[in-house]
């Protein structure tokens, strides 16, 4: 036995087991050196005692900090369990000292916490148990005498003797007393307004304070890092019939098809080209100007243009003398239009001109037609139009031509209407195979009336034509394309989202004799890193942030998260928004992830 156990066993005189209260045997917990507050936190959450001993070595990471332990005091208070330090470390000792928590300096082989007390305030007798085992009940010696039933029931019937009127009358007067002596000591013209509102004002600061020392916290939002993944794949369409055995063993890249047949029906109304004029010419009397130094002869019927292609003939042979230093020499002819333009359609009224018009001579060159040109002084009336339409030969070409290509134009909607139709017999999920290629068309059944030559303005023409299209379960090729982009996403991101409108395919295969299409589709999607604390990838980054800016200053804190590869965009909003720094407790810290 050390001296200072014999002295203190000197300073308990005549201390025997009647007078020694049986101690509970309590749980001792070995710290690890590098140990964080939270996983001590949860292995004593776990455990049923309610007092334990943490053993913790010199520079231990949990005894470095007042904050920790206060945080970890004030946790493990909260659900009721009182925890003991046992160290030698001089700092730590101080520290939960000043944290208020109360400290060894050692402990027995035998896992017993000796008698030396580093906190003078706690009184704890040695641990008499071999085994470190708990037991909250454990019974204990009272070291007063026991009270029996009877001594109690003589107290009570001494005590109701003793209580009478008199009493009750010297209890009222002393009330009355102390009821005129408060009556003295309140404030004249009662309370004074000012003081109460300095009190108010006074309060209210200090409640601001307490806010903002005890009640810090900060939101950050954060946006995940993203970037588009694009993935492709060579997919077979096989007839879900012909090739059923095959499709039956479910192949990887594989889809069933179904034929999808129908007849297109186009009937056009085709308005007749040829045109039979019957109406009036326009005529009247145009100027002609020579500028050149010579004199110009025309022939009868010479044309003369207009800027919108009217056409005008001379009726006479004349001669244009050359030009003179006066200027350009003129001639007065006689004009009439012709039945059509240059763009062979019937003039007719269009041939009234007003006055002012400039007319060229288009047989001359170009040079030449700045020389000799006319105008007229007066308008140019009597033209009016008659025209009668009639069927040429190039009608029932062109006629023919454009119901084929409204056949062809009308397949593929057709071929959709069809599946469509089966879509909604069968509650199936079916789209048409498009593109080129994509379905088979038959020579067409087109029908024209022989009306060649007649006088009428429009002839209907009528065809049909047989189709066929392949049809494929699209949700099925969404999840092939799906499954290529997961395989090509990074191990550390998520598939975030599918563009479904981005997928396209090429049909580069027919092979008609097994009914199998071979096309190369592809599609885009999104892959982000995972912020999710629900999954252990988003947990761990979430934490590792958490424990990177708790206490740093806001700048510094969206710095260190800017900089992480998984990070896309940071804001820190924190309350009070006058806060300058990211709060010490980690669970003020709350982390939003922004979409």
């Amino acid at each position: 036995m050390t001296d200072q156990n014999k002295n203190e066993k000197q300073s308990m005189p005549h201390e025997d087991e009647d007078e020694i209260k049986k101690v509970a045997k309590k749980k001792v917990i070995y710290i690890e050196l590098d140990e964080e507050i939270t996983s001590v936190y949860d292995r004593v959450k776990k455990l049923q005692s309610r007092d334990m001993y943490l053993v913790v070595p010199e520079r231990a990471v949990l005894i470095q900090s007042i904050v920790n332990l206060k945080i970890l005091q004030r946790k493990l208070h909260d659900i009721e369990k009182e925890i003991y330090i046992i160290t030698t470390d001089p700092v730590g000792t101080k520290l939960a000292l000043q944290a208020g928590i109360k400290v060894f300096d050692k402990i027995d082989d035998g896992s017993r916490v000796t008698r030396e007390v580093l906190n003078p305030e706690l009184r704890i007798q040695p641990i008499r148990a071999s085994t470190n085992e708990y037991e909250e009940l454990s019974p204990s010696r009272m070291p007063s005498k026991k009270i029996s039933i009877l001594d109690l029931m003589k107290n009570f019937k001494q005590t109701k003797r003793d209580f009478s009127w008199k009493t009750l009358w010297d209890i009222r007067h002393k009330y009355k007393d102390i009821m005129k002596k408060r009556k003295h000591l309140s404030m004249p013209g009662g309370p004074n307004r000012k003081a109460l509102t300095t009190l108010v004002v006074i309060s209210v600061t200090m409640l601001l304070i307490i806010f903002y020392v005890a009640l810090p916290g900060a939101t950050v939002y954060l946006t995940p890092e993203s970037n588009v993944l694009e993935a492709s794949a060579n997919i077979t369409l096989a007839d879900a019939y012909l090739n059923s055995a095959e499709l039956d063993t479910h192949p990887s890249h594989t889809l069933a098809s179904y034929d999808v047949d129908t007849v297109v029906d186009v009937t056009i109304t085709y308005d007749a080209t040829g045109e039979l004029f019957s109406g009036e010419n326009a005529s009247g009397t145009i100027t002609l100007y020579n500028e050149a130094d010579y004199e110009w002869s025309l022939v009868a019927f010479t044309r003369l243009q207009s800027p919108d292609g009217v056409i005008f003939r001379t009726q006479q042979f004349v001669t244009i003398p050359p030009a003179t230093a006066a200027g350009p020499s003129t001639m007065d002819v006689s004009v009439l239009a012709d039945e059509k333009d240059s763009d062979d359609s019937v003039i007719g009224d269009r041939g009234n001109l007003d006055s002012g018009t400039r007319f060229i001579l288009p047989g001359l060159r170009e040079v030449s037609q700045s020389l000799l040109y006319g105008e007229n002084a007066a308008p140019l009336t009597g033209g009016k139009t008659v025209v009668t339409k009639y069927v040429i030969p190039e009608d029932f070409d062109a006629a023919y031509a454009r119901v084929e290509s409204e056949l062809n134009a009308g397949a593929q909607e057709a071929l959709q209407a069809e599946v469509d139709a089966l879509n909604s017999e069968q509650g199936s999920d079916l789209v048409l195979l498009t593109g080129d290629f994509s379905f088979d068309t038959y020579d067409p059944d087109i029908y024209i009336p022989d009306v060649e030559g007649d006088q009428v303005p429009s002839f209907e023409v009528t065809g049909s034509m047989a189709i066929s299209g392949v049809a494929y379960n699209y949700s099925e090729l969404v999840n092939i394309l799906r499954s290529e982009l997961k395989l090509k996403k990074s191990p550390e991101k998520q598939l975030k989202s599918i563009d479904e409108s981005s997928l396209y395919y090429e049909v580069f295969d027919i092979d008609r004799g097994a009914k199998k299409i071979k096309i190369t589709a592809s599609i885009k999607g999104v892959e982000e890193y995972v912020l999710d604390p629900e999954e252990e990838s988003g947990a761990r980054l979430i934490k590792k942030i958490k424990d990177h800016i708790a206490g740093k200053s806001i700048d510094e804190a969206e710095e260190y998260i800017q900089n992480l590869e998984e990070i896309n965009t940071v804001d820190i909003k924190s309350w009070p928004v006058w806060a300058p720094t990211i709060p010490n407790v980690v669970e003020n810290i709350k982390i939003k992830v922004v979409e």
